[in-house]
């Protein structure tokens, strides 16, 4: 790109500073056709940046930073120092607190503020596995109705898994069951086929 004088004259000048780097300034320097009268002017040029936050999600954060900041569109190259949790295996970073958004790694490019947070997987108590029998589970859920019902609910109870036979379906459908009742600490559904 070339920028010239607009003026007929050859004392008339513009003179343009390079732009070596961001951020920066350029400096444009005007010189009247009398070729005394110069004037001066800096245009300053920033590259934007975003904040990365990072959301223990009932961690505990420890010492490491809970916001890092990143040029537009660069990865932030490092993740902080995992947060921890008693009980809790640390995942991994999420876009949403319930894990269901996009994962977060250190080469994820950063194109606006962003909250992460932590990802949790409930560590094994060594107690009861459920065993699949009814109205029992270890983590949380429990179901009524029909056998051979496993449950799993999620750290934070977010969500909830339950593993429901054909078998037990079909029973609840042609009334040799009650209702097929699935209950958590998320929610409640009975299935009745009878009312179907």
């Amino acid at each position: 790109m070339s920028i010239g004088p607009i003026a007929n004259d050859d004392k008339a000048r513009i003179t343009l500073s390079p732009l070596t780097e961001l951020p920066g300034s350029v400096v444009i320097e005007v010189t009247a056709e009398d070729g005394m009268t110069k004037r001066a002017y800096t245009l300053y040029f920033a590259r934007t940046t975003y904040t990365v936050t990072f959301n223990s999600n009932s961690g505990n954060a420890g010492t490491s930073p809970i916001s890092i900041t990143v040029p537009e569109g660069r990865s932030i190259g490092h993740l902080p120092q995992p947060p921890e949790r008693p009980g809790y295996t640390f995942m991994g970073w999420n876009t949403q607190a319930n894990g269901r958004g996009t994962p977060f790694t250190e080469s994820t490019p950063v194109t606006s503020d962003i909250t992460v947070y932590a990802q949790w997987k409930a560590n094994a108590s060594g107690g009861s596995s459920g065993g699949g029998s009814s109205g029992s589970s270890s983590s949380g859920g429990s179901a009524s109705g029909g056998s051979g019902i496993q449950t799993t609910v999620s750290g934070d109870a977010a969500s909830v898994t339950f593993m429901v036979p054909k078998a037990a379906f079909e029973k609840s459908e042609n009334g040799s069951i009650g209702p097929l009742t699935l209950s958590s600490p998320v929610a409640s559904i009975t299935f009745d086929g009878q009312q179907c």
